[in-house]
């Protein structure tokens, strides 16, 4: 995979512009379509998930349905803090 910064700081911008605890995989790679014009795929997006979860950037939350959704973690502010 090759790392894409626009899309890891679009993905953490997104999670707090939002103002929510977290949102789903599918919910999020929809709000980056929109935002984007639909530049990223779906596995490209869930690629970056992975990837943001592995290094402290984003946090995984089960939801209710079993799905995986996503939240801002410390690493993910800090990048956000820095940029």
């Amino acid at each position: 995979m090759t790392r894409n910064e626009t899309l890891i700081f679009r993905t953490l911008r997104l999670l707090q512009t939002m103002h929510i605890q977290y949102l789903d995989e599918r919910k999020l790679f929809l709000a980056l379509s929109r935002e984007s014009g639909g530049e990223y795929s779906a596995a490209d997006v869930h690629e970056h998930l992975v990837y943001m979860q592995q290094n402290g950037l984003l946090k995984p939350v089960r939801t209710a349905d079993n799905h995986t959704a996503y939240a801002l973690d410390w690493g993910g502010y800090d990048y956000l803090d820095a940029s």
